[in-house]
């Protein structure tokens, strides 16, 4: 049976109950068909004996411990029906079976997803927007919902985690404690292998990497900053964009990937321009995209912002920049 344990920590994971349908009680698809196995056993069991029960005849004292035949062929059909049925939505479903939840103690209680390339040219630290990442894989978060085209150019992908169910701030995002649990995650990978390193931030995920790569120095080999944070009218966000985080120098190749279009009143294009220009002695590239047809808000994953309609454009232009270097 698949079982989710930290890689060297003989304790099994996780460490807290996460409900008896949390998809991180398992590691691999093997441990989650074995579970349905055991699951639909039970459920035909059950069935079984309330059927039984409905049949009891009051004076047969032994009716209650028997079905009918035709009783019991019914029980029997419906078990495996909807067993087969389980095990292949386990098998096919997108987000369940493709990839590892690896505990990390000094990362946090929540599990990291990680997935490896078949012939890997670097590894990918994904940091998510808005409130954070607890483990929803059918998250519409263009890093969660593109991470399989990563996979497929060439990318390990590690998905960053809050440190616990609960939700994350602005303020936390630029704490030397969040960024002590993401150096955790990186020292984990190093010990794997020597491919590059690259932290990728979409959204508010940009403030994460930011603060990393400017309190741990060339702990990596590149930085990207998808849709991140800049000046702008919005002055409570302002502390926490790019210019005030990073100012005029980080010590990382940075990428600067942007929608031409954003409309979210704290990811302006034009403040994204003047970032740029303005970082010095710095390996740089910027990157605008065009094109796409916006069906959600504004700041949302379903809009240029998200790079609805362009998604692979983005992956493209990601993946070609951690190649050329």
């Amino acid at each position: 049976m698949g079982r989710c344990h930290d890689r060297g920590d003989p304790n099994p994971l996780p460490q807290k109950p996460l409900g008896l349908w949390h998809p991180l009680q398992f590691k691999s698809g093997t441990g989650k068909i074995c579970f349905a196995v055991f699951s639909y056993a039970r459920i035909a069991q059950l069935a079984e004996q309330l059927i039984c029960n409905q049949q009891v005849d009051g004076s047969n004292p032994s009716a209650g411990s028997i079905l009918n035949r035709r009783h019991r062929s019914t029980v029997t059909q419906l078990s495996r029906r909807i067993l087969w049925f389980t095990i292949a939505m386990i098998v096919v479903q997108p987000g369940h079976a493709e990839g590892d939840w690896v505990s990390i103690n000094a990362v946090g209680d929540v599990p990291v997803y990680e997935t490896t390339a078949t012939e890997s040219i670097a590894n990918l630290i994904l940091f998510v927007g808005g409130k954070g990442w607890w483990g929803r894989l059918d998250s519409q978060n263009f890093l969660i919902r593109k991470r399989r085209a990563l996979v497929a150019e060439g990318a390990n992908i590690y998905i960053f985690p809050n440190p616990s169910k609960e939700k994350i701030t602005y303020k936390y995002r630029v704490s030397e404690q969040h960024a002590r649990r993401i150096d955790a995650l990186v020292t984990h990978i190093r010990n794997q292998d020597t491919l590059p390193m690259v932290l990728v931030g979409f959204s508010r995920g940009a403030v994460s990497v930011a603060n990393y790569a400017t309190r741990y120095a060339n702990s990596v080999d590149g930085i990207a900053l998808v849709s991140g944070i800049y000046r702008s009218d919005v002055a409570k966000r302002n502390k926490f964009s790019m210019e005030s985080i990073i100012g005029r120098k980080v010590d990382s190749r940075v990428l600067i990937l942007h929608h031409q279009e954003d409309q979210c009143k704290v990811t302006w294009p034009s403040s994204v321009r003047k970032f740029f220009e303005a970082l010095e002695n710095v390996d740089k590239t910027l990157v605008f995209l065009s094109g796409g047809e916006p069906t959600g808000r504004k700041c949302g994953p379903l809009h240029f912002h998200g790079f609805e309609g362009v998604e692979s454009a983005a992956v493209t232009e990601l993946m070609d920049w951690i190649r050329a270097n």
